[in-house]
């Protein structure tokens, strides 16, 4: 090949190359219509997952009514159409609303506060306005705790917590379950050795006890006799259950694995003494404080007349009580994480505000 030859296959093999090559301009065009592309994809992807963060999730169209709860010392109502929460009440830090629970028919409120030496159950409109109280327990070291609505509302279940005090030492506490009748005010001591009572339709009383193996949640039936429907050992603690509305079921929260697979009971944990979560501080001059120790997260379980005790889901909360759907499937839950919608059969959750509380949740229509 002559050096004429090799000149002339470069000019080619330049000029091939060249024309292969897009024009500088057009290599900017097409970088920047990439980057375009990308971020319209980008700023489309990231406007969509913030809609579907910030969307609240919709909720099944048999979850209507209100939802009423006590947080930091006051009551809030959450109506589930519009679900923005409405405090009800401006308490002062000193006469502070540590319970509450509102009325089958959402006309009345009862709550729990702080006072003197002890406490006093209190009765309001469902408004927030009016207020009397029912209950004076303020000289004596008694705590009034978990107020329930009798289902005919006729009357209120509580638990009356005393401490038995020398010097400056508690030196026991005593639990029964009582209930005021609203028109006379006259206290009816219903069951000794009960905390969290709560009443069906048919005047049957669950509550929980507390004896040397642990907790146990028992049915005192109308006719008198005791049924334990989860025996001591199950759980390392249970709380606030609550009947359904139409008596068949009781759901509650407990700490701990619950019933083994075909139903025995997990080997006992070795316990201390349970304690209230609702704890007194005598100082020397005998002032006390109300303080609330917060344990292991808690779970919602269920239990049947037949003593068949499941989970409900895998919701844990920190002190949460629940209150029944009007048609029983789904429970309402509060605590200090959060108010949620929990349907009764899978479990599944949908979660209503970011902050809850642990005096108690109804659900009224």
């Amino acid at each position: 090949m002559t050096r004429k030859t090799t000149k002339r296959a470069r000019a080619v093999r330049a000029a091939t190359a060249s024309a292969a090559q897009p024009h500088p301009s057009l290599r900017l065009g097409i970088l920047v219509g990439c980057v375009s592309i990308l971020l319209v994809g980008a700023l489309v992807y990231l406007n969509v997952d913030a809609a579907r963060r910030a969307a609240p999730p919709s909720l099944p169209p048999s979850v209507t009514g209100v939802l009423t709860y006590q947080r930091a010392g006051n009551i809030y109502l959450l109506p589930l159409d519009a679900r923005v929460e409405r405090k009800l009440t401006s308490f002062a830090p000193a006469d502070s609303a540590v319970y509450s629970a509102r009325s089958p028919d959402g006309g009345r409120i009862a709550y729990v506060r702080v006072e003197g030496m002890g406490s006093s159950l209190w009765l309001m409109n469902g408004d927030g306005s009016g207020g009397r109280k029912l209950v004076d327990e303020s000289t004596g070291y008694v705590t009034l705790e978990r107020p329930q609505w009798a289902p005919d509302g006729l009357g209120i279940v509580y638990s009356y917590h005393g401490f038995i005090v020398e010097g400056n030492a508690i030196k026991g506490e005593t639990f029964r379950a009582e209930r005021v009748d609203l028109q006379t005010g006259e206290r009816t001591a219903l069951a000794e050795d009960a905390a969290g009572p709560t009443l069906a339709p048919d005047g049957s009383l669950a509550f929980v006890r507390t004896i040397r193996g642990g907790q146990q949640l028992v049915v005192l039936e109308p006719s008198g006799t005791e049924r334990v429907l989860v025996p001591e050992g199950m759980f390392v603690s249970l709380a606030a259950p609550r009947f359904s509305l139409d008596g068949r079921r009781i759901a509650f929260t407990a700490v701990g694995a619950g019933p083994k697979v075909g139903g025995q009971a997990p080997a006992r944990q070795e316990q201390g003494i349970l304690w209230s979560a609702l704890q007194r501080t005598i100082g020397s001059a005998l002032e006390t404080r109300v303080a609330y120790a917060h344990g292991a997260p808690a779970r919602v379980w269920m239990v049947d007349m037949n003593g068949a005790v499941r989970g409900v889901g895998e919701l844990a909360e920190d002190e949460p009580t629940v209150a029944w759907s009007a048609d029983g499937q789904h429970l309402a839950v509060s605590g200090n994480g959060g108010v949620y919608i929990l349907d009764a059969a899978s479990g599944q959750p949908i979660q209503l505000a970011k902050l809850g509380g642990v005096g108690g949740i109804d659900w009224t229509r």
